[in-house]
């Protein structure tokens, strides 16, 4: 029995995981979520149908998974430099966001305008998002300025 040149590596569970979160945030840079069929999905990673439900139930789990993920890739690229205070924090953060939504404009697209404002589930993960950058500015507001009304105008 010869192998095939074109056969994939086997990937491990967490593998096909990271590369089906891929694949959905790529997806979110494309088109709409909604659009997508778990037949369409599972073909652009090389795997059946099944597989794709093995990881996720459905189209919506993947689509809430990669805006997790994208949200997560956005927190993580806004990070302000260790011991800067709120003027250069927040400049960092911003020109890192400018960045973010440069090289990932359909996918920024589809973060700022996520689903439906009526659904809770996206809104718990823009929210949590939000959360992350209050955060960040209340860390580098001065000590003056008490943190209920700073976040309560923030948030």
């Amino acid at each position: 029995m010869t192998q095939d040149s074109t056969r994939r590596p086997r990937l491990t569970n967490d593998e096909r995981r990271r590369r089906l979160l891929e694949i959905g945030v790529e997806l979110l840079g494309e088109r709409s979520f909604w659009k997508l069929s778990a037949r369409e999905v599972a073909e652009r990673a090389g795997i059946s149908v099944g597989l794709l439900y093995h990881y996720f139930s459905g189209i919506r789990p993947l689509y809430l998974a990669s805006l997790k993920e994208l949200a997560s890739r956005l927190a993580r690229a806004t990070e302000w430099p260790p011991g800067v205070g709120l003027a250069r924090g927040l400049q960092a953060s911003l020109t890192a966001q400018v960045t973010f939504a440069a090289s990932h404009s359909g996918a920024w697209r589809t973060l700022c305008g996520a689903g439906s404002p009526a659904d809770p589930e996206v809104r718990a993960i823009l929210r949590e998002l939000r959360r992350v950058h209050v955060d960040r500015v209340l860390a580098g507001l001065a000590a003056g300025v008490p943190p209920a009304a700073a976040r309560l105008r923030l948030e």
